[in-house]
């Protein structure tokens, strides 16, 4: 790799299985990784030699795919077809941080599932970006810890997590309206409803002490609304809640200013004991735990290693 394809880069942890895939599954892999791009830096346009998912973890940026230039930002999924052209234009203000895999389907294990999949990823025609309204990031950080750790039973794993994010990520395509379609909700509406929800959560993840505060600020009770919640998203209202506190706990450990007692009272937990409690069921590790991963990845990368 030459010093051009490094120039712009915080950080890339990198696993690169072009020369030989590796199978997962149904799933051929070609690269796995997490880069963060400084401030305004170029993605030069290159054509994709399999099909790729990339999952903005902060920042912003304009993506020119197919032909279609939109902007991106964080919880933004994007799919580049095999065979598709694509570049990245970091905006100058921010920097971008996102994880992304490579990868292919093995056809020769031909059913309903893989027929489906490959149908979708290969549709260059398709809008390709959405919002996650999913936690897809919780399947991309437990998939890279098994492949940076590399304990007993990681295969099993990652072959488990890699599936689960193709088809997640098939099922928000599905579900969801494109990041770059400008929403217009509207409160007689059901799924304008669900929307308002999750704007709401998301606007004030940091502020938001009850979910009672859902149903005060758009006029419903609350029954009604964790009801309609459940309905549309096939997940509680109070865990969706808690994935998105544990997403933004994530990124406030990943920043490292913040020692996870102030991230524990910024995210509104009552105790130090609730949050570790909550971080590890979502993400099998306590907070402290990934705190000290962070910290070793990041000086393993300033040694080089």
């Amino acid at each position: 790799m030459n010093d051009k394809q490094f120039y712009g880069k915080s950080f890339e942890f990198d696993n690169d299985f072009f020369a030989k895939q590796k199978q997962f599954g149904f799933v051929k892999l070609y690269q796995l990784g997490e880069v963060c791009f400084e401030n305004g830096h170029e993605v030069e346009q290159h054509r994709q030699v399999c099909h790729e998912i990339t999952y903005i973890i902060a920042g912003k940026a304009k993506v020119n795919a197919g032909g279609a230039s939109f902007p991106v930002s964080q919880g933004d999924i994007i799919i580049n077809s095999k065979g598709q052209t694509h570049s990245i234009s970091v905006d100058p203000e921010t920097k971008l941080r996102y994880f992304y895999i490579g990868f292919d389907l093995d056809m020769e294990r031909h059913n309903e599932l893989t027929s489906r999949l490959q149908g979708f990823y290969e549709d260059k025609f398709n809008n390709r970006a959405v919002k996650d309204e999913y936690n897809i990031m919780v399947f991309f950080v437990r998939l890279l810890d098994e492949m940076y750790n590399g304990m007993e039973f990681s295969e099993i794993l990652i072959q488990n997590y890699i599936e689960q994010i193709l088809i997640m990520v098939y099922r928000a395509f599905h579900d969801r309206k494109p990041v770059h379609l400008e929403a217009s909700p509207s409160a007689v509406s059901v799924g304008d409803t669900t929307y308002l929800m999750i704007r709401y959560i998301e606007d004030h993840i940091l502020t938001i002490s009850n979910l009672t505060e859902i149903s005060d600020h758009l006029g419903y009770s609350y029954n009604y609304l964790s009801h309609l919640f459940k309905r549309k998203m096939g997940i509680s209202i109070q865990t969706y809640l808690n994935y998105k506190k544990i997403a933004k706990a994530i990124e406030l450990i990943d920043s490292g200013r913040m020692s996870i007692t102030d991230i524990s009272a910024a995210l509104n937990y009552q105790t130090v004991q609730a949050f570790s409690k909550s971080f590890k069921k979502v993400m099998n590790i306590s907070p402290t735990d990934y705190k000290k991963s962070v910290k070793a990845y990041s000086g393993s990368e300033k040694r080089g290693v």
